[in-house]
C-alpha cells in the first residue's frame, strides 16, 4: 500500500501547578584566630552572600517571596478574582502550607514593585471631565 495523506488529531493537556523548592546552600566559615579572643570587631563567624530576594527581609520567613509566587498570587487574586482562603485552600492540596496573611503581607510589602506592572494613570484635566 501506498500513503495518500495524513490525518492529524489533536489533544489539549494541562499540566496543573508544578510547585518546588529551590535550596541555596550557603557556607559558614569560622575564625580559628578570633575565637575567644574578645575582640568584637573581628567576628569569629562569617557566612556568604544569600541571593537577593524581591522583597527586602522576606528570606527570613519560612519561605522567600519568588517572583513567580508573588505573580501567581496576584493573577489569582485580581485577574482571576480568587480571594486568599480559596487560593490557601487550592495551596493546601496540592501540598503547600500558605496561610492567606502570608499572601496579603507579601503582596502588600511588595507594593513598589508591583506598580511597575501599570503606569500611573494621568491627572484629571483642569476643567474636569467636562
Amino acid at each position: 500500500m501506498r500513503c495518500i495523506g495524513e490525518d492529524t488529531t489533536e489533544r489539549l493537556v494541562i499540566i496543573p501547578e508544578q510547585v518546588y523548592v529551590v535550596q541555596y546552600h550557603i557556607k559558614k566559615y569560622a575564625c580559628r584566630n578570633c575565637e575567644g579572643s574578645g575582640d568584637e570587631s573581628r567576628a569569629a563567624v562569617r557566612s556568604g552572600k544569600t541571593p537577593a530576594t524581591l522583597i527586602p527581609g522576606s528570606s527570613n520567613l519560612w519561605f522567600a517571596a519568588t517572583p513567580g509566587l508573588l505573580s501567581y498570587v496576584f493573577v489569582k487574586k485580581y485577574a482571576d478574582y480568587v480571594p486568599y482562603y480559596r487560593q490557601e485552600a487550592g495551596f493546601k492540596r496540592i501540598g503547600v502550607e500558605l496561610s492567606r496573611q502570608d499572601m496579603s503581607n507579601s503582596l502588600r510589602a511588595d507594593g513598589g514593585g508591583l506598580n511597575m506592572l501599570a503606569p500611573p494613570a494621568p491627572p484629571l484635566p483642569a476643567d474636569g471631565w467636562g
